[in-house]
């Protein structure tokens, strides 16, 4: 054949594949006259493979999650209160690597929490003020990848001593 391609173009550099299920249950409440919200839970497992060449060593990850959030609003009151926690715990398993043939396992656990206020000071302005504290654990390419990543064609070298990041975000809103 004319400009035949060899046959081994034909394999792909990388075969993975990853397998995601997710659940979430939500249920709305009306305790009081003036007290509203939700409690839920969540949960995720996931499964990475991969055959050879990977960024990321396979991993399983899982993380399971529960909240509860109050609203408390009396109308024409001006004042209007909601209270926000939440529990997130994450479980990630990867190995084996390349020259090292254990597998890492990590755990992640903790609380989240946000206070906000909203005062109606006239038919047309509102003063909200919200304070908030969250988490996130880190991602598996943040912890373990190790090589050329072809969608940036970078390279890529994880530390597996990353913790979880934390925020406190406060504001104070005229509209």
């Amino acid at each position: 054949r004319f400009n035949a391609l060899p046959a081994a173009l034909d394999e792909p550099q990388i075969a993975l594949e990853i397998t995601t299920h997710r659940i979430e249950a939500d249920l709305e409440h009306h305790w009081m006259k003036h007290l509203s919200g939700h409690i839920g839970v969540n949960a995720m497992a996931q499964r990475n493979t991969t055959d050879r060449g990977a960024l990321l060593p396979d991993y399983e990850n899982s993380a399971v999650g529960a909240y509860w959030i109050e609203r408390w609003k009396n109308y024409p009151q001006p004042l209007e209160l909601e209270l926000g926690l939440r529990y997130d715990l994450q479980r990630l398993s990867a190995g084996p690597f390349e020259r090292d043939t254990s597998i890492k396992i990590r755990s992640f656990r903790n609380i989240s929490g946000s206070l906000g206020a909203v005062y109606a000071l006239s038919a047309r302005a509102r003063l909200r003020a919200h304070s908030g504290l969250a988490w996130r654990a880190p991602h598996v390419s943040e912890l373990y990848s190790s090589g050329v990543h072809h969608g940036s064609a970078s390279y890529e070298q994880g530390n597996p001593y990353h913790g979880p990041e934390q925020a406190w975000n406060n504001s104070l809103t005229l509209e």
